[in-house]
């Protein structure tokens, strides 16, 4: 369905005809493969892996580890300053409440949330005391004594 299909058979049954095709196909496939023999993998004398031969892999896996231990450390460090912002505590202490959990990985598969608790707890935009904490100097207010 393609405009180009036509031109492009034609051209190809015109190289046919003008054997083109057949003196490419003896120039790259029968001239430079030896009159299309395969190349005897025997007389070749493969050597023996050594470190020599596959120390630039090693290179490449040790630096990758590397990498990787580089980039976790600094995502390690983003996440627990972002959680002590959010818990309003200091980067060492979230540091190590984090550390705490890394190392105690079969414990419990889910890390405990800790935020300090809040006194300033507004309801219906009025601020709440606890009344155990109230302390009025002594006095009473009410009339008991």
């Amino acid at each position: 369905d393609s405009p180009y299909r036509d031109k492009i058979s034609s051209i190809i049954l015109k190289l046919q005809e003008d054997q083109t095709i057949q003196k490419f196909y003896n120039t790259w496939w029968k001239e430079k493969n030896k009159d299309g023999e395969c190349i005897d993998s025997t007389k070749k004398q493969t050597n023996a892996l050594t470190i020599k031969n596959v120390g630039g892999i090693f290179v490449v896996l040790i630096a990758g580890t590397m990498a990787g231990v580089v980039v976790a450390f600094f995502e390690f460090l983003w996440k627990a300053r972002k959680n002590a912002k959010e818990d309003k505590q200091s980067l060492c202490s979230e540091i190590g409440e984090e550390l705490r959990f890394a190392v105690r990985c079969f414990d419990s598969s889910s890390k405990p949330v800790h935020r300090k608790p809040s006194y300033d707890v507004t309801d219906n935009g009025l601020q709440s005391m606890p009344l155990n904490s109230y302390k009025n100097n002594g006095r009473n207010d009410i009339g008991f004594n």
